[in-house]
């Protein structure tokens, strides 16, 4: 599978099945036309933090203008709920259930060696970890905290409940 259908199954994961796990886990009440819905949501948390894990709310109203949607930070606040953190679960899960399958690449140079490790020194934010209870007041940001991973990454386990 390469990057493009990678991206695709993604695509789909967050235009398709996103509207229906926000449903289900009670993070949209109702469906609206205009405003702020789960796949503007799940999509501006996303690629807001993946750009700046320091992102703001303002920030995240930024990303959200980019789908043509004028939300307010108060608004984004508000769906900072328990079954919003439930929602981002179920779409990190079903996001990291893609299997990605490297391509064999012939390079000649590394025959030699009986086995090529690639070690990663990257942190993951936890953005959502500490996610105060619905009408608590929030501040500017999520709280976060960082912590290291590992160097090699076989699958992520999420505790159940």
């Amino acid at each position: 599978m390469n990057v493009t259908q990678i991206m695709e199954q993604y695509q789909t994961i967050l235009e398709q099945e996103v509207p229906q796990l926000a449903r289900e886990t009670g993070a949209v009440k109702r469906v609206r036309k205009q405003g702020l819905d789960a796949v503007t949501l799940v999509s501006s948390v996303i690629f807001g933090f993946w750009q700046n894990p320091e992102l703001t709310l303002g920030g995240l109203a930024q990303v959200a203008r980019r789908r043509e949607v004028q939300v307010s930070e108060s608004a984004i606040s508000q769906r900072f709920t328990p079954q919003c953190a439930e929602l981002f679960l179920r779409v990190l899960k079903r996001l990291v259930s893609i299997p990605l399958q490297e391509e064999k690449v012939e390079i000649p140079l590394l025959k030699q060696f009986s086995a090529v490790i690639v070690e990663d020194s990257s942190t993951v934010n936890a953005a959502w970890r500490n996610w105060p209870n619905s009408g608590e007041d929030v501040g500017s940001r999520p709280r976060s905290t960082q912590q290291p991973s590992s160097s090699l990454c076989a699958g992520m386990c999420f505790p159940e409940g």
